[in-house]
């Protein structure tokens, strides 16, 4: 404690002189700082005391071997930390209100931490040396009752105290834990930097806690790009790697956990996939494996319920549960891009993609559709209400909800009920507005006619949730999906492409599979009239 009060003490006199010169409310803020002080003086008198009375028991030692009874004594005072442990937290918010309110105090507060006083430590470094004296108190007197022999008259008081110590101490184990929690975010704050700006973003909040950080590749357009991810207890940090090669990590988007969604592939060779779909992102990521996988959906699922729980204290008297904001409705999220390299045709006229004609996304629902197909520009609400890129599917179905939503409130306001009183977003006015902002595409008939549509089958897509097997297989040395639905096996050249170029109706049709010790990877529909060979890429899919 000898080492704690004195830059404690000298912010408070570097405060009150500050004070003295008119920069602040000196009332009001010596208010906040004995709030934020207030158990300190206490424990220092109790520190004082008790070291007096170890320091003038060692001294008489030859009389009197015992040091227990001190510490019997003592134990009602010891409840003094377990009151500063429990308002520690606490403590801290008022601090950061302080510094908040008071711009001229924070800068002092900063100048007075990077003096030598701090020993360039932070105050509420300072602070959270009580909450690990108690611990220290157990570990040491633990020892000493360890090293005390069974004759010694100091034993039966010994095992007294550190039932005391231990009490008190059980209590602290758990709050010693937000020591670790700060120095973590601290550390994540200082390796990560805004994109927009390049200064650090304030990650430290009260009852913010790290809950899982690391690597994991997000699937774009390009391919996989690795990103590093931190779940915290209210947001996903999403970060790349700084191009500087150093440790620094940029900041590119914080996705709060209220409505997001995370979901997993079903498809096999998709495994260690996931999809995370946020209001302002959504995206496909992979792990290493399906086990890393798993304990991300893990983690991310439990702190979306914590996050639902959390915001469930809140509620009014009139609401019975929190519901999560819709994220569901086209254009009030956004969607995950479908990767160019799983698409080989426009998703909506499916026209073959090639050098010449390229690919597009919708930015409303992320298919990868042709130019024809895209030419539309509607406004979406997660944009901001600009005008994007939208499909003919996605421009149809947005301009018919827009319009309703203007029927409804024309009919509304006729009927002077208007909802537009409690959100100015559903007004005639700014809903006729926004149908202002639709444009659609002129299509070329010309270029239509030149696109060659290859004869395909509609009946499943590529990606059909509701198909039995799907997956790359090889036949006659070509690499292709393959999708069993109802006894039918459909072939597509990509897993998101919405027509097949082959199906084969496989009723009647007999499987040859070699032995699983022979190691070879091939399976042979056999019929009467063709016999069909395939090539699994693993023993796990050649067995299903």
């Amino acid at each position: 404690m000898n080492h704690l009060l004195p830059p404690l003490s000298q912010l408070s006199a570097t405060s009150s002189d500050d004070s003295r010169n008119g920069w602040r409310d000196s009332a009001a803020l010596k208010e906040e700082l004995n709030r934020i002080l207030n158990y300190l003086p206490q424990l220092q008198n109790f520190s004082e005391g008790f070291l007096a009375d170890l320091k003038h028991r060692l001294t008489d030692w030859d009389q009197h071997q015992k040091i227990a009874d001190i510490i019997i004594t003592k134990g009602p005072f010891l409840k003094m930390y377990s009151s500063y442990i429990k308002d520690f937290e606490h403590q801290c918010t008022l601090l950061d209100e302080a510094c908040s309110k008071h711009p001229n105090f924070a800068k002092a507060v900063q100048a007075f931490e990077a003096s030598d006083v701090c020993c360039k430590l932070s105050i509420k470094h300072y602070m959270l040396k009580p909450v690990q004296r108690i611990p220290q108190y157990r570990l040491l007197f633990q020892s000493y009752v360890d090293l005390l022999p069974s004759t010694s008259p100091d034993l039966l008081d010994s095992h007294k105290a550190l039932t005391i110590l231990e009490g008190v101490a059980d209590h602290a184990n758990n709050t010693i834990k937000i020591e670790d929690k700060v120095s973590e975010l601290l550390s994540l704050q200082r390796r990560i930097y805004r994109c927009h700006d390049g200064c650090q973003p304030e990650l430290i909040k009260p009852g913010r806690q790290v809950l899982k950080q690391g690597e994991l590749m997000k699937l774009s357009r390009r391919g996989m790009q690795p990103r590093y991810f931190v779940l915290l207890s209210d947001v996903l940090l999403y970060t790349s790697y700084s191009s500087s090669g150093n440790a620094m990590l940029r900041l590119n988007t914080e996705l709060p956990l209220e409505g997001m969604k995370v979901s997993k592939p079903i498809a096999d060779d998709f495994k260690a996939e996931l999809t995370i779909r946020a209001t302002q992102r959504s995206f496909t990521l992979q792990a290493r494996n399906e086990e890393e996988r798993d304990v991300w959906l893990t983690a991310l699922s439990a702190a979306i319920d914590a996050n639902i729980a959390r915001r469930s204290t809140f509620l009014s008297a009139k609401t019975s549960s929190y519901v999560p904001p819709s994220t569901c409705e086209l254009g009030k999220q956004a969607p995950i891009w479908v990767p160019d390299y799983r698409v080989s045709m426009c998703q909506v006229c499916t026209a073959e993609f090639s050098l010449t004609f390229r690919r597009h996304h919708c930015r409303a629902c992320g298919k990868v559709v042709c130019e024809r197909c895209s030419n539309n520009r509607a406004p979406l609400e997660f944009k901001a209400n600009n005008p994007e890129r939208v499909c003919d599917l996605c421009y149809e179905s947005l301009l018919s909800a827009l319009e309703s939503r203007l029927e409804e409130n024309k009919s509304a306001a006729v009927e002077d009920r208007s909802p537009s009183r409690e959100n100015p977003d559903n007004s005639v006015q700014h809903l006729k507005k926004l149908k202002c902002s639709f444009k659609k595409g002129v299509r070329d008939s010309m270029r239509a006619k030149s696109l060659r549509k290859p004869d395909r089958l509609l009946e499943v897509c590529g990606s059909d949730v509701g198909s039995q097997m799907r997956g790359y297989l090889k036949r006659q040395g070509r690499r292709g999906w393959f999708v069993l639905k109802e006894r039918v096996l459909y072939q597509y050249v990509a897993p998101e492409d919405v027509c097949a170029i082959e199906s084969l109706p496989v009723l009647g049709y007999s499987v040859d599979v070699p032995d699983a010790d022979s190691g070879e990877l091939h399976f042979t529909l056999q019929h009467p009239k063709q016999d069909i060979t395939f090539v699994a890429e693993t023993p796990e899919l050649l067995q299903k």
